[in-house]
C-alpha cells in the first residue's frame, strides 16, 4: 500500500486528490478486500497498463519535474508481494486525468468476532 500512496502523490500536482477505499466483495466465488488507489495525476496511456508492473519499467509521465521518476520496481515488487498472499494488483486510466489502482486480496470472516 506505501507503494501505491506515494506513487499516486508523487504523480499528483499540488492541490490534485489522492483517495483510498476499501470495501469487501465476491471475485470468482472469493469473498476479498478491494483496495483502491485514486488520483487526479497525467493518468497512463492504456497501452502501458499492464507494462508499469514489470520490473524496471518506467514510464515518464509528461508534465513532470526533472527526476521525478523512480527506480521501476516499486510497482512490480508491489504485485509479487499481492500475488503471495493470493490477491491480484491492476490499474485503471484514461490517460488523461489520473489512474485508479486496485488490489483484491482474499479474506476470512470470523463469524464469532
Amino acid at each position: 500500500m506505501f507503494n501505491l500512496v506515494s506513487n499516486a502523490m508523487k504523480f499528483t500536482a499540488r492541490g490534485g486528490l489522492v483517495r483510498l477505499a476499501l470495501a469487501v466483495d465476491e471475485v470468482k466465488g472469493t469473498r476479498c478486500a478491494i483496495i483502491s488507489v485514486q488520483d487526479s495525476g497525467t493518468g497512463i496511456p492504456a497501452n502501458q497498463l499492464e507494462q508499469i508492473f514489470d520490473r524496471n519499467y518506467r514510464y515518464d509521465r509528461p508534465g513532470l519535474e526533472k527526476g521525478i521518476a523512480g527506480s521501476g520496481l516499486g510497482l512490480a515488487i508491489c504485485r509479487e508481494i499481492v500475488q503471495a498472499h493470493g490477491g491480484t494488483v491492476r490499474a485503471e486510466s484514461d490517460g488523461k486525468t489520473g489512474s485508479i489502482f486496485y488490489v483484491s486480496l482474499p479474506c476470512t470472516v470470523n463469524e464469532g468476532r
